[in-house]
């Protein structure tokens, strides 16, 4: 075998263009083993560990025992031990050929795998090895990688993932980029400030029976395949389940800190309740019925604050905490009647409840494992039925016993530091992709500010010349200086790998001493090389138009107060304005009317003072509905910028339709970047 490897290396070299080469490549030497295995009885070499060769240099370093003594104890050989002590090195590589890119090289394509996964962009398996073909091909270095798909092979991804048992194969799991910028550190230590506030004046901070959390979740009426265990090579493996797509049904939970669960509440889409669909779920559970969808509104939540919380709540004030829905925030009669019985509405910030919430943190994730479970027996069972809303009660109810234990509910108020109180519960690997947001704002800010070197003394020592480091992962400036006895570097900041590349021309900065020629040298590392390979990507901090929604009592006097305010600003705006002047514009919102042949011809008749312009603009500018036979029921706008009409609906930048309100959007953003620099100078 190594003699046909030599051979074929030395083919290689000289059809390497050719296409004999890939054809060889592909039929013999990827049949060949990806790992040697020793031989039966061969003799065995380098059998001793880093932590014997590390005692036998300690050994060394008293001088009591000899050196042959010492290989002989530790089984290393004294060889071995000479040169290794004399550059008192004590890792251990393999034997043989070393790995295409160096092992150091791959320590550096580690570290950039794990910085791409903290951003929030993780690699896969295509991405290692497109990457690593470039990553050789930009150091120089002689490799077997493919380069017509420009990609390493699978033998090296397999063998370089057995090399580093830090990096795994993993599912990976979505998340918005709102969620991701959402959650930082100064949104959270706000809500632990708050928290800690309400629990200490409420005399709740060692209460845990008095401290609830509500959410909501939805589940579907089919049942997931799941993994199988079928014929290997087989080209499709199909699973029966009872529908395309199963009814959506939405379940509000609740509980405490100490364990105990209020009972569920189902919602189901539609009018007439019957009593089938409440078989089979917990004593005390309810079913909602909702005409427009199968989700919660503020009726319905008003209605289980009420029917459901209440009644069980224990005597005095008690804390519940929910998310910012606008069921949960909008109607005044529900924060009123959650004051008038000593309820504590404290809402999570927004886009925080993956990391903040108890339910998401313990519960819903074995709650609905365990309901795809019932699903699959159930449909295995009743092979000629469907799964749909007079069973769903039964499968809900027997998830529901097998997910309500206490201990879910107690590690789920442990995991967000709500009880016991502990803002350092959090892991940080919740704010990586927030704090590499924020961390590319600060770079940007000091990037200017930061000095190229300091100024150069004749009188002074050579040593103690050093250059300030430039902004940026892996390339810095040094400068070197030519006198006529001698000539030096300034490697105080130069990695020991680097790579100096001298740039066109004598730069000699301001801030140098005119009197000194400095050459400008620019270090490239092979660091460097990787981020030009692959960029970290760089996710900006995100500007909210009304405001991000932080911690908050959402029952508070002054809370309160402003949504009524609110409300009576919407009243006066509905009423009628006084005549307008005919130099004066305004921007009135259009009311769908019920149409019909009478209410057009009102419509034409009352329209027929409008402006040529605004007669050709009858469509929506987002969705294109015409205005004349629309079907929505949502207001007409009219953008205060382009002047042209659009839904309500339409927009997400309130009086400006999408394309406007991105550019007023994008010119704050500029506004405040130039802001920020200016401050900075």
């Amino acid at each position: 075998m190594s003699c046909l490897y030599l051979y074929m290396s030395y083919f290689t070299v000289l059809v390497k263009n050719n296409v004999a080469y890939h054809l060889i490549s592909f039929f013999i030497l990827d049949k060949m083993p990806r790992k040697y295995k020793r031989k039966i009885g061969a003799p065995v070499r380098a059998a001793w560990s880093e932590e014997a060769l590390c005692k036998a240099f300690g050994e060394m370093d008293k001088g009591q025992v000899g050196i042959n003594e010492i290989s002989r104890r530790y089984g290393i050989p004294s060889r071995t031990l000479r040169r290794r002590y004399a550059k008192k090195n004590c890792e251990k590589l393999t034997l043989g050929k070393h790995p295409t890119l160096d092992f150091d090289n791959e320590k550096r394509l580690v570290a950039h795998i794990q910085k791409l996964e903290k951003a929030g962009f993780p690699t896969t398996r295509q991405d290692v090895r497109r990457l690593a073909f470039e990553f050789a091909e930009k150091l120089g270095l002689e490799n077997p990688f493919n380069r017509e798909t420009r990609m390493a092979g699978q033998h090296w991804l397999k063998s370089f993932l057995e090399r580093h048992p830090e990096l795994s194969i993993r599912q990976a799991e979505g998340l918005s980029i709102a969620r991701a910028q959402g959650l930082n550190r100064d949104e959270v230590n706000k809500m632990f400030e708050l928290l800690l506030k309400i629990l200490t004046e409420n005399d709740l901070i060692d209460k845990p029976d008095r401290i609830y959390n509500i959410d909501e979740t939805g589940v579907q009426m089919n049942n997931n395949p799941g993994k199988v265990i079928a014929t290997k090579g087989a080209k499709v493996v199909n699973s029966i389940t009872s529908s395309e797509k199963g009814e959506t049904m939405s379940i509000i939970a609740c509980c405490n800190a100490v364990g105990n669960y209020v009972p569920p509440v189902v919602i189901i889409k539609g009018v007439n309740k019957r009593p089938e669909f409440q078989e089979g779920l917990p004593p005390g559970a309810n079913v909602y019925m909702n005409k427009k969808s199968a989700y919660v509104n503020s009726e319905l939540f008003q209605k289980w604050l009420k029917e459901q919380f209440v009644p069980i709540k224990p005597q005095g004030k008690v804390l519940l905490i929910l998310d910012g829905h606008s069921s949960h925030s909008t109607a005044i009669d529900l924060l009123e009647l959650a004051q008038e019985n000593d309820i504590i509405l404290f809402c999570l910030p927004s886009h925080t409840t993956q990391a903040l919430q108890p339910l998401d943190r313990s519960f819903f994730k074995p709650f609905k494992s365990y309901f795809a479970s019932e699903t699959k027996n159930w449909m295995f069972s009743h092979k000629d039925r469907k799964i749909n809303r007079y069973i769903a009660g039964k499968l809900i109810g027997n998830a529901w016993a097998r997910a309500a234990t206490s201990s879910n509910a107690v590690n789920g108020f442990r995991a967000c530091g709500i009880f016991p109180y502990n803002p350092s519960a959090i892991p940080d690997s919740y704010f990586a992709i927030s704090d590499n947001s924020f961390q590319n704002v600060d770079e940007g800010n000091l990037a200017q500010d930061q000095p190229v070197a300091r100024e150069l003394d004749a009188n002074a020592d050579v040593n103690s010349y050093y250059v300030e480091p430039q902004p940026g992962p892996s390339s810095s400036t040094i400068n070197r200086e030519r006198e006529p006895d001698f000539e030096f570097l300034l490697y105080e900041d130069l990695a020991a790998d680097a790579i100096i590349i001298p740039l066109e021309g004598n730069v000699s900065p301001s801030i140098l001493s005119q009197n000194h020629n400095v050459e400008t040298v620019e270090v490239i590392t092979p660091s460097k090389y990787l981020n030009e390979c692959s960029p970290i990507p760089k996710i900006p901090v995100p500007l909210y138009k009304r405001g991000k929604q932080g911690a908050a009592v959402l029952n508070s006097e002054e809370h309160i107060n402003s949504k009524k305010a609110k409300l009576k600003g919407k009243a006066k705006k509905q009423t009628p304005d006084k005549p307008r002047k005919n130099n004066q514009k305004s921007v009135p919102k259009k009311k769908r009317p019920r149409f019909s042949s009478e209410s057009e011809q009102e419509l034409d008749e009352s329209d027929s003072d409008q402006t040529e312009s605004d007669k050709e603009n009858t469509q929506c500018r987002e969705c294109f509905d015409d205005y004349a036979s629309t079907k929505s029921t949502a207001d007409w706008i009219q953008c205060l910028m382009c002047k042209l009409w659009l839904h309500e609906d339409c927009t997400l930048y309130g009086d400006y339709c999408n394309r406007c309100g991105h550019k007023k959007k994008l010119a704050a953003l500029k506004a405040n970047l130039a802001k920020v620099n200016s401050k900075n100078k």
